[in-house]
This record gives structure tokens, sequence and C-alpha cells, in this order.
């Protein structure tokens, strides 16, 4: 017997069961018997359908990637802030960009499982030369200093985004292990600027950025619009 005969004949069992049933009756039944079954054929559907999403989306070229870490306030709200620019840049089909907020360093050693696998992904996500930029706090950007090289953002950034964060750039090692301003305070950009916290952002860009054209149009954006 196929699946499609067994389904028949389960159909046919339960309508007899249910025949003689009122609808508040049947309703009952129905939620008493079944209710595991459609939470289980939900919970497939939507398994299917983030693979789906998931396998779609590895498919588009990725025109700008960025890492939000310890933001416990959601100052950076990485999905709405990859809708919001994504409008603004009018990407092709097989575009997207991608801001992921979900990293967190504990530099205090109380959840090292947590900081390791975000400490592997920003390396592995630079191995391949995928990670254009990253916000983090201070203690966060000390820690990399020196182990990550950095743009020297006075060479790399255009004068009229240069003219605007200079005064809120931080030291650090560039690419060449010199002495360099490799980060921006955050402060002063769309997304603090009119806020009130005592918290500070830097970004700081890798050395082998690999879309420079899209993060100098998106620190434009940040820092000029």
């Amino acid at each position: 017997m196929n699946i499609i005969s067994c389904i028949c004949s389960w159909f046919q069992k339960e309508q007899e069961k249910t025949r003689t049933l009122t609808w508040k009756q049947k309703l009952s039944y129905i939620t008493t018997y079944y209710t595991s079954w459609f939470v289980g054929f939900l919970i497939i559907c939507l398994f299917v359908g983030f693979i789906g999403d998931a396998l779609i989306q590895s498919r588009k070229e990725i025109i700008l990637q960025g890492y939000f870490t310890n933001d416990e306030y959601n100052y950076f709200p990485g999905s709405k802030m990859e809708k919001e620019y994504t409008d603004i840049l009018n990407l092709k089909r097989g575009q997207r960009i991608v801001f992921d907020d979900s990293l967190y360093f504990d530099l205090e050693g109380t959840a090292n499982e947590y900081t390791a696998a975000s400490n592997g992904k920003v390396i592995a996500t630079m191995a391949v030369n995928q990670l254009d930029f990253m916000v983090t706090t201070f203690p966060v950007l000390e820690h990399f200093k020196g182990e990550l090289p950095m743009k020297d953002l006075e060479t790399f950034l255009p004068q009229d985004i240069l003219e605007v964060v200079r005064d809120h750039l931080v030291w650090g090692l560039d690419e060449d292990g010199e002495e360099a301003l490799v980060a921006v305070n955050m402060a002063q950009s769309r997304y603090l600027k009119n806020i009130s916290t005592e918290m500070e952002f830097y970004m700081f860009i890798p050395y082998n950025i690999p879309n420079e054209d899209a993060l100098i149009s998106f620190l434009r954006y940040c820092f000029c619009e």
C-alpha cells in the first residue's frame, strides 16, 4: 500500500469516528489527539523554509559584510540595519549585505565558549577575505590591536569622510605593524549621535577588506548623511 492509499484509509477512518460528533466535540477531539502532530508539522515546515532561505542566500554575492559585537543594548540592530541599507542601495537580485550582531567577547573569561566561537568566526571570515568591518567596544578593540592587522584610516578614507571623523580616530597598529589611526569612534554616527549612553563603540577595518567601495559608501551613510 502506497503513502496516498494509507492517508486516504486513515482519513476515512477518522471521518467514521467523528461522523456523529458535534462541531464542538470534533474540535475537542482534534485538539486532544492531533495538537502534537500539528506542532510537529509546523516545525518541519519552518525548518524546511529556513534551509531553503539559507540555500538561496548562500548563492547571493555579498557586497558588504560587517560584525557588531558586545552590543548589549541593541544600538546596532543587525537585521534592521541590513533591511534599511539594502533598500537604500537598490541591490540586484543576486546581491546582499550581511550585518551580524550576534558576536560577543567576554574578556573576563566567564563565557569562554561563546568568546572562542566569536573569535573563530572573525578569524575565519578574515581568512577568506570576507570581512569588511567590525564595530565593537573599546576593550575588545584593544584586545584585537596587534592581533588583527588593520587599515590605516588616514590613508584609506576619502577626504570628505576623513574631515568628519578625524577627531574621533584612535591609534593602533596598521598592517605593517606601524602606529596608525586604525579605528573610528561611532559616537557621531547616525546610530548613536542622538542617543545618551556612556558606552563607546569603535569601527575598525581589516587590512584585507574585500569591498572597499561598498564600505566607503556605508561610512558616508553613517557619518555624512
